[in-house]
């Protein structure tokens, strides 16, 4: 027959026998150990948090990512995205990147498996320039096409006329560069000179309306980008 209170006869109430003393401070000192960490993530923070005794903590909920923290739920710092203009500018920047590798490797395995000797050529110096005529060729084509779909299409008939030049001696310079048998250093110069010439005019006249059209402007650098890697393989001649 059991007591009035429950329990068997015979069996200690852990208060009366002094076990739940030891248990309870044990509590109390976990709870004081994980109030005290709170409050220095709190001083770290800058952040005023409700506290309420063994409801454990209420941190300020704000508009961030979180992640899991053994005092509760921290922000994580994010850094502000770029505005949607710089990150289309920073993509076609990373394309342009990508196919000028691609290009200059390519003229890099085909100068290295001629199976003839290539004299004192600078083979750097070839293979950037090689790359370049053709990257220009393929720029100053797209641009003409480009203005001649422009509303102002009267006003860039010049723009479109230096681009095709442009086009056609970066393609014809790319491609004397790219044989070497029978090679004779008096053509490849002339040609040079008259591609650089062709590529600082085509340059300037891009410039004038890289402004107001962005397509001019992409083909500007690639034409500087092309006399520069032209006047660079003259003086190695």
């Amino acid at each position: 027959m059991l007591p009035a209170t429950g329990r068997r006869w015979g069996a200690e109430d852990p208060k009366e026998n002094g076990s739940y003393v030891p248990a309870k401070a044990m509590a109390d000192d976990i709870i004081t150990a994980r109030n005290a960490g709170i409050d220095t993530v709190e001083k770290l923070l800058g952040r005023k948090q409700d506290r309420r005794r063994g409801a454990g903590i209420r941190m300020a909920r704000i508009p961030a990512p979180r992640f899991m923290h053994p005092f509760g739920v921290l922000p994580v710092r994010t850094a502000p995205r770029a505005p949607p203009s710089h990150r289309a500018g920073t993509a076609r920047s990373n394309e342009i990147a990508r196919k000028g590798t691609i290009m200059t490797t390519m003229v890099s395995e085909m100068l290295r498996t001629y199976p003839a000797d290539l004299g004192g050529v600078n083979r750097e110096a070839m293979e950037r320039c090689i790359a370049e005529c053709f990257d220009c060729s393929q720029a100053c084509t797209a641009c003409a096409d480009a203005c001649l779909s422009e509303d102002m299409v009267a006003e860039l008939r010049k723009c479109i006329r230096t681009n095709l030049d442009c086009s056609d001696i970066c393609e014809a310079t790319g491609k004397i560069l790219s044989r070497h048998t029978g090679y004779d250093a008096n053509i490849t110069r002339t040609q040079l000179q008259a591609c650089a010439m062709v590529c600082k005019s085509c340059a300037e006249e891009c410039e004038r309306h890289a402004d107001m059209h962005e397509h001019c402007r992409i083909c500007a650098e690639a034409c500087r980008r092309c006399e520069q890697a032209c006047n660079e393989l003259l003086t190695t001649l």
